[in-house]
């Protein structure tokens, strides 16, 4: 399986931005074809599913720890 988003490079705060956004757009995309090919009950999609709440999860804590990083004035 291609995962375009693993080429992006993580060196700074917008490409770790890019790279967990790109993830969350695939895993996204994978989800809506597999619940179109097979049904939103199918085991498949309900794995894929987990996959992008992870995913969500993630750039969630990724934007909160920035946030925190950023008002406590560390560099």
């Amino acid at each position: 399986m291609h995962e375009p988003w693993r080429n992006i490079k993580t060196g700074g705060s917008g490409l770790v931005e890019n790279k967990l956004l790109g993830k969350i757009e695939f895993l996204r995309n994978e989800l809506n074809s597999l619940a179109k090919e097979l049904g939103i009950r199918s085991p498949e999609v309900v794995k894929k599913s987990a996959e992008l709440d992870k995913a969500l999860n993630e750039y969630e804590h990724w934007k909160r720890t920035k946030r925190i990083i950023r008002h406590s004035g560390i560099k």
